[in-house]
């Protein structure tokens, strides 16, 4: 481009190369398009690597979490089955403490029982022998009548002892 003014005549000349100002504007057109190209472009690629290490940060975080919130699950089922083994270890003890009491009284019955039957069948045979004693051998005027009335009564408890059946049975 060549510019010639003469002020005094009042002439100017201009020249111009169209084909070097178009392609001088083109090459600057191009080289400012290709920049904010590869501008944009490395950008969304810089945006494209951050989402994915934000998103890869997250899953860690959220594995984190899950692996967290199970290990406090697993902990609160452990202590769950530690109080429930202790409440059965409770139960158990109870349980057979309840079954040695219950045997305790089985045998004490059953020595209740024996004992009553001993003393039924002692005083049943004494009741007897002071029975015939004392009626057999006793005269009408004689105290061992009435002896004989008391081993009479003794002979009918002792009665009473052997035939009388347990109520809890």
């Amino acid at each position: 481009m060549k510019i010639n003014i003469d002020i005094k005549n009042k002439k100017g000349n201009l020249d111009v190369d169209a084909e070097r100002l178009i392609e001088k504007g083109m090459d600057q057109h191009e080289r400012t398009w290709k920049d904010k190209f590869n501008t944009k472009h490395n950008a969304k690629k810089e945006i494209m690597e951050l989402k994915h290490k934000q998103n890869i940060e997250n899953k860690e975080q959220d594995l984190k979490k899950k692996t967290f919130v199970q290990e406090i699950f697993d902990e609160i089922n452990n202590k769950k089955q530690i109080e429930l083994e202790e409440k059965r270890k409770i139960e158990e003890e109870k349980i057979r403490i309840e079954e040695e009491r219950r045997k305790k009284e089985e045998e004490q019955q059953i020595r209740l029982q024996k004992d009553r039957k001993r003393l039924g069948t002692f005083l049943l045979v004494l009741g007897l022998i002071i029975t015939i004693i004392g009626f057999g051998f006793g005269e009408p005027e004689s105290g061992l009548q009435m002896i004989g009335s008391i081993g009479f009564i003794a002979c009918i408890a002792g009665f009473v002892l052997l035939v009388k059946k347990d109520k809890k049975k």
